[in-house]
């Protein structure tokens, strides 16, 4: 079973805009002043296509206004020992991204997108969300407590810079 983490709170300063970010639901953050735009994407509802994250050629580019990943790139980099294709995720995420846009990466790695990402395109913030666990073990098999990490999901917040004329 996966559990998520809840942002407890967001504000403009996380690149969140007010919301939390629970699978495709948008939650109201008490006293954000963020309901206004929450009213204007309430009909909005996700569409999902599998394709290749590393070559998303189906899609134009500049096409989307948000992008979510989660573990994808903790999937990829298990095989990527140069961090070449983690550039390649970033290059595809970069194209289909408008200006503006953001991109929402939950990775199980606090150290994912160093010195991957560039600065001169994205800017970037970091949540880190502690997940509610049993830190020990329930059942003692020995004469001590077995006693579990914590455990920490990574919200990297990309936004898109918007090109200089």
């Amino acid at each position: 079973m996966e559990r998520a983490g809840v942002v407890e709170k967001a504000d403009n300063a996380s690149g969140l805009d007010g919301y939390h970010c629970n699978s495709a639901e948008k939650e109201k953050v008490p006293g954000s002043g963020a309901k206004e735009r929450g009213d204007m994407y309430k009909n909005i509802t996700p569409q999902w296509k599998a394709v290749n994250a590393l070559d998303m050629a189906c899609f134009d580019e500049e096409c989307f206004d948000f992008v979510f990943e989660k573990s994808t790139s903790d999937a990829i980099a298990c095989g990527d020992c140069d961090g070449s294709l983690l550039k390649k995720l970033e290059n595809e995420i970069y194209r289909v991204t408008k200006p503006g846009s953001k991109w929402l990466s939950v990775s199980y790695s606090s150290s994912r997108w160093d010195g991957i990402i560039e600065t001169s395109r994205w800017d970037a913030n970091v949540i880190k969300i502690k997940i509610d666990t049993d830190t020990t073990d329930g059942e003692k098999t020995t004469s001590h407590t077995v006693m579990r990490p914590e455990v920490y999901q990574n919200c990297y917040v990309f936004t898109k810079k918007i090109p200089k004329c």
